[in-house]
């Protein structure tokens, strides 16, 4: 059986949890969420370095976990850490928010495109999420026209204020 640990809140239940499988931890909804629907806050620090780890939320600005943070502190405090990529997420990042895409159920892993998030990766690596074929995630920089503009929707409000600069016509 799988190991599922859950993130505390202070304020409400627990939204989401952390699922040990296939030698990966992954996020996934602890409940049903619509479409539209925050579905967490992501708690961290700022950092202007973008890690392997952090999520980009705003121009020059990512979120991290603090230094020296324990496994089981990552699991509880700040399980957004385990997202993991998908050509065609369920969620999306709004600064420091997590919104559902669709209609999610409970149990069901949560992933969002990192390529709505981040300009540049600091890591890129090979897609495995089956949708794509496996190509190159490198960051919105290094996306094509088509691929620009089929993530508008999702995109983050940093990168939508780079529209002008790297949609030319």
């Amino acid at each position: 059986m799988p190991n599922l640990t859950t993130a505390p809140r202070l304020d409400c239940h627990t939204k989401v949890g952390v699922l040990h499988a296939h030698r990966e931890l992954r996020v996934v909804a602890l409940e049903n969420f619509e479409a539209g629907s925050s579905i967490a806050v992501l708690e961290g620090i700022h950092s202007p370095i973008a890690t392997r780890h952090t999520i980009q939320i705003a121009e020059d600005e990512h979120l991290e976990v603090p230094a020296g943070t324990t496994l089981v502190k990552k699991i509880e405090r700040y399980p957004w850490q385990f997202l993991n990529h998908a050509c065609r997420p369920n969620t999306r990042v709004v600064g420091r928010e997590l919104i559902a895409l669709r209609r999610i159920k409970a149990f069901e892993e949560l992933s969002f495109d990192y390529e709505t998030t981040e300009w540049q990766m600091a890591e890129p690596f090979m897609c495995r999420c089956s949708e794509c074929g496996g190509r190159s995630v490198s960051g919105f920089r290094f996306l094509n026209r088509e691929q620009r503009v089929e993530r508008l929707k999702s995109l983050a409000p940093h990168l939508v204020a780079r529209l002008d600069d790297c949609l030319p016509e």
